[in-house]
């Protein structure tokens, strides 16, 4: 198949086409001009209708409308792109809001390029990509442009992104050849739903959580607890709930001010991260008393232990020397002699030393002579 298979013809003049451009509203201004004098230059000189749609509330894109014959309309596209140009040398385009990405910033076509970004009704891709994308790949070719189709559709519409890229004059042999290929591929029978610029996620306005504040005490001792160390508990809570909280300095009172700031939602979390800190804290506490306690008490039972078994150790001394002392009167005669109480005067003999024998014998004779 010959490239003139592929492409349609440029020697014939199709009939009337409207392009329509997504552009940002930067961009939107340099096309007007001041006063509108671009637009209304363009318009006059290429004989075609040229506008552009008003910036609705949070939206950062325009729509730009070229309508007239196909070389025509190419042709005032041409000078659009010319005063992008220009203007661009000054201050580049940003185009973070636009659905597809922008080309890459280094041009893969010799000389200053730009971007046109047109809006194409889904029911006409077909026929500008052609059998197996050999007609846009075509396009891209001959004109020596960059072109890229979306996938998707603009948000709400039946319209789809078809980008080119690359210098001003071989923008306008691409945009007359994407011309006569639309025309040639229009269909009556689908309706078009047009796209209309709405406010991105990033731009539009949404309303700011109503905020709340409130103020907790805690006591001196534990607000270092609370902090913790380098700042980094207090840190945790903020980051976790979202809410601001500040710290009042030491007063003398005992107690330093917590002041939750935020959300209703992210102060009251920030209060139960706080409470369930100051819970483990004293928990801590209580089970560091509890255990010094009961070392406590450890080492006076175990003082009491030893003092008991050294009251025993000595009954145990008491015993083993009786022990040893029966042992030593057993093994000599004369010993056990004293143990009897045999080892001085007793009951048995007088304290004077006279035997018992003596005293009887004296008891009797002084009976006789009586």
């Amino acid at each position: 198949m010959s490239e003139d298979d592929i492409l349609p013809s440029l020697e014939t003049q199709p009939g009337l086409i409207n392009f329509r451009v997504l552009v940002s509203a930067k961009e939107a201004g340099c096309l007007i001009g001041q006063n509108g004098a671009v637009i209304d230059s363009i318009r006059d000189e290429t004989a075609t209708r040229a506008g552009i749609s008003q910036l609705r509330p949070g939206t950062h894109e325009r729509i730009l409308t070229v309508s007239g014959l196909v070389d025509s309309a190419a042709k005032a596209l041409s000078y659009f792109a010319q005063a992008l140009v220009n203007a661009s040398s000054e201050t580049p385009f940003s185009y973070s809001y636009f659905p597809l990405k922008q080309m890459s910033r280094i041009a893969n076509v010799e000389g200053q390029t730009t971007v046109l970004r047109m809006m194409v009704p889904n029911s006409q891709i077909g026929t500008l990509i052609g059998a197996r994308g050999l007609r846009i790949q075509q396009i891209q070719r001959q004109c020596n442009v960059s072109m890229i189709v979306s996938k998707s559709f603009l948000a709400g519409s039946s319209e789809r992104l078809v980008e080119l890229q690359g210098t001003v004059d071989n923008l306008y042999d691409a945009v007359r050849i994407v011309g006569r290929c639309l025309l040639s591929g229009a269909s009556s029978s689908e309706e078009t739903v047009l796209y209309v610029p709405r406010p991105s996620s990033k731009a539009a306005e949404v309303p700011k959580p109503a905020t709340t504040q409130e103020t907790v005490s805690f006591r001196d001792d534990i607000v270092g607890a609370l902090i913790g160390k380098h700042g980094s508990r207090i840190q945790g809570v903020r980051k976790v709930s979202g809410a601001t909280i500040a710290i009042s300095e030491e007063d003398g009172t005992g107690e330093r001010s917590f002041t939750i700031s935020g959300s209703p939602s992210a102060v009251g979390k920030a209060k139960r991260l706080l409470a369930f800190n100051l819970e483990r804290e004293e928990q801590r506490r209580a089970d560091h008393e509890t255990h010094a306690s009961n070392s406590f008490h450890s080492d006076e039972k175990g003082r009491e232990d030893e003092n008991e078994k050294g009251r025993e150790d000595e009954n145990e001394e008491g015993r083993e020397h009786e022990n040893n002392l029966a042992e030593s009167r057993d093994g000599d005669p004369s010993r056990k002699d004293i143990a009897d109480g045999d080892d001085g005067p007793g009951e048995s003999e007088p304290a004077d030393g006279t035997s018992r024998g003596e005293d009887d014998d004296q008891a009797e004779s002084v009976s006789t002579a009586a």
